[in-house]
């Protein structure tokens, strides 16, 4: 039997990797996992999802298939910087 690693778990591992997270989850339905990338207090903009995935991509070497990205615009801010993003993945085994 595989061993689960929990969101927590895996945001630990990220950030080993050097991968800045600040949340992750384990979605029970999928099996997924979502990344957050955000500043708190909406101070400073976030590179965008695709940046975050590449990184994923590279730190963990072919381990990891992203499945969705998101980013949340500051429409009311000028260039409507991104104020967070999210990448959803899957490790592949």
């Amino acid at each position: 039997m595989n061993h689960i690693i929990h969101g927590r778990e895996m945001q630990q591992r990220l950030e080993q990797a050097g991968i800045p997270v600040r949340r992750v989850i384990r979605k029970r339905d999928s099996g997924c996992y979502v990344a957050d990338f955000y500043e708190p207090n909406l101070q400073q903009p976030v590179p965008p999802a695709q940046s975050w995935a590449r990184l994923l991509e590279q730190r963990l070497g072919g381990r990891v298939r992203v499945l969705h990205l998101n980013d949340t615009r500051a429409d009311w801010r000028p260039g409507r910087p991104v104020i967070a993003a999210s990448v959803t993945f899957t490790l592949v085994e």
